[in-house]
């Protein structure tokens, strides 16, 4: 407050001294000069005196437009998943419609409208039951290959057992070498074909299809691929390690 006080009042005595000297004598061009130039500094002393606030308004202002960019960057980045996903969907119900025109089974689509929330079972539950024509043991599968079998149904909804769950079970084959056994959910996720001859033909990267015969589902659905051959532990068969098709 004190140098903004002495600023002011240096601009005076130089006003002053500058209008006293136009104002004496016969206005000599040299004291015309003088008092014009001295008359320049005090307004550039003043205009200084408010430099820190118009950079500390200028850093404020900055700082508001930095944090609004920084939302409307996060908000684009949020529509830009949307429609993402979107589009994922979209591709999702195409690839739907065209499996179901080309299949001669009796095909009802179906959304997931719940998961089961414990780590015991692999189960969801889907928009469609009795009313829609689902019936227990229905099959259940996608474009890409088999999803489970329906296990409950009320009259618009049903549950759905995984292929991954323990307490799933059915006949399936080695694509390649056609060797059969049997496929069932196991506890780390994942599918175990069991009871395979010593002998059969197996490698990893083996594909596995349903089987048809007897069976609930199509013959030549995918299940998924081989990724580990071991013994059971009787010594007596073979187990594979099936990586499913359908992200489960």
């Amino acid at each position: 407050m004190e140098k903004k006080k002495k600023t002011i009042l240096l601009f005076f005595i130089f006003s002053v001294g500058a209008f006293l000297l136009i104002k004496s004598g016969p206005a000599s061009n040299i004291s015309k000069n003088i008092s014009a130039t001295l008359s320049k500094y005090p307004l550039k002393l003043v205009d200084l005196s408010f430099l820190p606030a118009r950079i500390f308004i200028s850093s404020v202002t900055s700082l508001r437009e930095v944090s609004f960019l920084r939302q409307e960057n996060r908000n684009l980045k949020i529509r830009l998943m949307q429609l993402e996903e979107a589009d994922r969907e979209n591709k999702r119900f195409k690839d739907l419609l065209s499996f179901k025109a080309n299949s001669n089974f009796n095909i009802v689509a179906a959304r997931v409208i719940s998961f089961d929330a414990s780590n015991l079972r692999k189960s969801v539950v889907v928009d469609k039951g009795k009313k829609q024509g689902i019936r227990v043991g229905n099959p259940v599968i996608t474009q890409d290959g088999i999803v489970g079998m329906v296990m409950r149904v009320n009259d618009f909804a049903s549950q759905i057992i995984l292929v991954n769950d323990p307490e799933f079970s059915m006949a399936a084959k080695i694509k390649r070498s056609d060797a059969i056994g049997v496929l069932s959910g196991s506890l780390g996720g994942g599918c175990r074909l069991r009871y395979l001859d010593l002998d059969e033909d197996i490698h990893v990267g083996d594909e596995v299809i349903s089987i048809g015969q007897n069976s609930r589902f199509p013959s030549g659905i995918a299940v998924g691929k081989v990724t580990e051959i071991s013994r059971e532990n009787s010594g007596l068969t073979l187990f594979a390690i099936i990586k499913p098709k359908v992200r489960l």
